[in-house]
């Protein structure tokens, strides 16, 4: 079975991490909406309170960027897909997929940021890269590949 499947190339994922990390001085200053119109989002519909869900316009299918917003309605942290979402159940095909978006990703960053900062190995991987107050991370789930916005003691916190 062939997998018709896109992951950002490197360059769109280092264009997309540079765009992150100019939301990051606006994180718990400002509202969703102004984090959607910066990066151009489109907000999706939602039950969700704790959570607003955007389309980040990558041509990524099913995958959906995600504002976590705090108790008083500002952005807490920003998380989007660099790959499509893999369908379920996941064959040993999409896990090779997911895991070769994450090499990908991982080398696009580095060559912008770096060696990361801070590695997480394991079934579920992460490598976070701090700049200033921003904590830039890319992770890889089991059916995707994410980079995220943090404040950098968010982060701290969370790791």
């Amino acid at each position: 079975m062939s997998m018709d499947l896109r992951v950002l190339a490197a360059d769109e994922v280092r264009a997309l991490a540079r765009r992150l990390l100019d939301e990051g001085p606006l994180l718990y200053a400002v509202s969703p909406a102004h984090i959607l119109a910066d990066l151009g989002w489109k907000p999706l519909e939602s039950s969700a309170t704790t959570v607003l869900l955007a389309d980040p316009g990558l041509g990524l299918g099913r995958g959906r960027a995600a504002l976590n917003l705090t108790d008083d309605g500002t952005v807490r942290s920003i998380a989007t897909p660099i790959c499509d979402v893999l369908p379920r159940p996941i064959t040993p095909e999409g896990r090779e997929f997911v895991q070769d978006a994450f090499a990908l990703g991982g080398r696009a960053l580095a060559e912008e940021f770096g060696p990361a900062e801070d590695t997480e190995p394991g079934d579920e991987p992460s490598l976070a890269w701090r700049r200033g107050e921003s904590t830039l991370a890319l992770s890889r789930g089991r059916n995707v590949v994410s980079l995220h916005l943090w404040r950098a003691s968010d982060y701290e916190d969370a790791a």
